[in-house]
């Protein structure tokens, strides 16, 4: 068979018939209206991944009962006044060539405590560790009641035109928690043993399958593992699949994790692509109904091996159809090189909704902003942009996303950048451990901008004197930041001194005992990579804590691998002098010469790099000029990216 042509073999889900075998799985994208009916933001979103070929597409949570909600914006099913606005959001992903399944939840005691208020409850009176308030232990009529909300909504579901519904299994939330012998402390006949504590899960399965009829695809969110102490076990957890893949449902969707160990129900970077579709394929041992399996999967090449070898019969994606909406297209196409990668960074998905702000993609600017972008900068059918001549100073991501988003866009566009390859600082963000999948994107870009036919200019350095002598329509001055080191003493004259750009970049030997002033993300990050190398490294920092600025999944495990490597950390230390012997340091008002360092590795931070900005026009250039990336102020790559394509997009 041909290279992706297991991923594009159709697949049955009970008597739904799926284009491939790519699934855009859920993740909570807050864009619906607090009454739990869809907005057009939400619609066009969905509409995105209908029109990008996804075999089957599976919404967030959908609420079954308005006091059941994590998310303020989260849509709802709970009311058949629903029934009519969902169906015109489906009729809308249908036209755009979709199929469409609601996923049904209830978060337990998970729940966001301002709508549960009281109706906080759980199968035992045990307080999430990740959450502040304590449920109380659900009755029996509460429990009667969960299960005909979730009947209805599935009744509701079928009858607004969804293709399927799914019931949320997994992640903490109550099904799971009654799965869960650290969640459920239950004497009665929905606790103990695992038919006790399967229970629940299995009246919710027949009462939907008695609301939707015999034919009605229903998949179901499943944790292969939670992660967390105590949880069920490999052999516990294939009886429960047995059970509830026998008990009426259509898919078995395998995850992992709970809130408390969230980092593999989102994980970093550093976690291995599919890390956990081998433990998710010793579930298909025991079910007679396909399985989906999920996690960091962003290759299909990858996805590919998975359904050729029988591991999973489905591969569900979210992150990577944040990133790029298109995937199964452009797989289909024969273009997977196009496919804009997922890095696994966490920052526009996650990292925004736990800023309290829709989803969105660090990579992908459009991603939560389909409809602004479609008002502000999309051109009609009809509509051509007048031509401009248009220079990029700059080879950085900020630079390339200017560049190509003005030559997609019709424009004449050169690119000058002044070393001897592109990519700038975000090739020294691909080096340390955990961290090579970010040389995807940078790849990525260089191959989008000669096919958008951008003329690249290397070892150019641009000045203000080159740009005005070569007058283009429009300069965007894209030179990015450089590092930045406070006023300590010898710190400029030590000999031991090296700055982690250049560790980083391979200019400086580091080995045997190593400083490194400064705990942000690059510090620790080049601490990472020189543990590993076999230096002994301690981290320096002012601060409380290290990696403040990192999303804290990505943190959590460049903690944990400092702790492996070894790494010493002083928190609360600020460095006073630096000298041929060592560091003076303060902490706690009190203080000391750290000493027998080999080398001392400066990671201050940085500072923006915009001086041509203000030299362009001093120089006679009477064109437009636009400031983009770190030059317009040091920021990371999700407000890099944006800025850069709406400059681009403004022209």
């Amino acid at each position: 068979m041909g290279n992706f042509d297991y991923l594009l073999t159709e697949g049955r889900i009970g008597g739904l018939t799926l284009k491939n075998r790519l699934i855009a799985t859920a993740a909570v994208t807050d864009m619906a209206g607090e009454d739990g009916l869809p907005t057009e933001q939400f619609i066009r979103f969905h509409e995105e991944k209908a029109r990008g070929g996804w075999g089957l597409v599976i919404t967030e949570n959908y609420a079954i009962v308005p006091e059941g909600k994590t998310h303020v914006r989260l849509p709802g099913l709970w009311s058949d006044s629903q029934i009519a606005p969902h169906a015109e959001f489906v009729r809308r992903i249908h036209a755009a060539g979709g199929t469409i399944g609601a996923q049904l939840f209830h978060p337990g005691r998970v729940a966001n405590p301002a709508f549960a208020g009281e109706n906080l409850m759980a199968p035992s009176a045990l307080r999430d560790p990740t959450a502040q308030n304590t449920p109380r232990e659900m009755s029996h009529d509460d429990i009667r009641f969960v299960v005909g909300a979730f009947a209805s909504a599935a009744r509701r579901a079928k009858e607004a035109g969804f293709d399927a519904v799914e019931i949320h299994g997994a992640h903490g939330y109550l099904i799971n928690e009654f799965l869960s012998p650290v969640c459920n402390k239950r004497c009665d006949e929905y606790g103990g043993s695992l038919p006790g504590r399967a229970r629940f899960a299995l009246e919710v399965i027949g009462a939907i399958r008695d609301a939707v009829g015999p034919d009605y695809p229903i998949s179901f969110r499943f944790s292969a593992c939670d992660h967390v102490p105590g949880s069920n076990g490999a052999y516990e957890t294939r009886a429960l699949a047995r059970m509830i893949g026998s008990a009426g449902i259509d898919l078995l969707n395998i995850s992992q994790g709970v809130p408390e160990s969230r980092d593999v129900i989102t994980p970093p970077s550093g976690i291995e692509p599919g890390f956990y579709a081998l433990s998710a394929s010793a579930l298909k041992e025991v079910v007679d109904v396909p399985i989906a399996v999920v996690g960091r999967i962003s290759d299909p090449a990858i996805a590919e091996e998975l359904v050729a070898s029988d591991t999973t019969d489905f591969v569900g994606m979210g992150r990577s159809s944040l990133a790029d909406p298109q995937f199964p297209l452009k797989v289909a196409q024969g273009r997977p090189e196009d496919i804009i990668p997922c890095i696994a960074c966490l920052r526009g998905c996650a990292g925004e909704s736990r800023r309290g702000h829709s989803v969105h993609c660090a990579l992908n600017p459009r991603t939560g902003r389909e409809v602004e972008y479609s008002e502000r900068f999309d051109l009609g059918a009809d509509e051509r942009p007048e031509v401009k001549s248009v220079m990029v100073v700059g080879g950085g991501i900020a630079g390339m996303e200017a560049a190509l988003v003005a030559a997609s866009r019709g424009h004449d566009v050169d690119l000058f950048e002044a070393s001897d390859r592109l990519g700038g600082q975000w090739r020294l963000a691909a080096i340390p451990p955990g961290k090579q999948v970010l040389a995807t994107f940078a790849a990525w870009q260089v191959r989008q901008i000669e096919k958008a036919g951008v003329r690249v200019h290397l070892n150019e350095k641009m000045t203000a004197a080159r740009v005005a002598a070569a007058a283009p329509d429009v300069v965007i001055v894209a030179t990015g930041s450089v590092p930045s080191a406070p006023p300590i003493p010898g710190l400029a004259e030590s000999p031991l001194v090296v700055g982690a750009w250049d560790v980083l970049a391979g200019k400086a030997t580091v080995r045997g005992k190593v400083a490194v002033l400064g705990g942000g993300q690059v510090g620790v990050e080049t601490a990472e990579l020189l543990a590993e190398q076999g230096a002994r490294v301690t981290i320096i920092e002012a601060a409380s804590e290290i990696a403040s600025d990192a999303e804290p999944i990505p943190r959590s495990w460049s903690l944990a691998h400092l702790d492996e490597l070894g790494v010493s950390v002083r928190t609360g230390t600020k460095v006073v002098e630096v000298s041929d012997t060592g560091v003076l340091a303060e902490h706690c008002g009190v203080t000391s010469k750290l000493t027998g360092f080999d080398t001392v590795v400066t990671a201050f931070g940085s500072r923006s790099e915009s001086a041509l900005a203000t030299e362009i026009p001093e120089a006679g250039f009477c064109g437009r000029v636009l400031v983009v990336g770190d030059a317009l102020g040091v920021a990371d790559a999700f407000e890099d990216i944006r800025n850069a394509y709406e400059a681009a997009c403004s022209i």
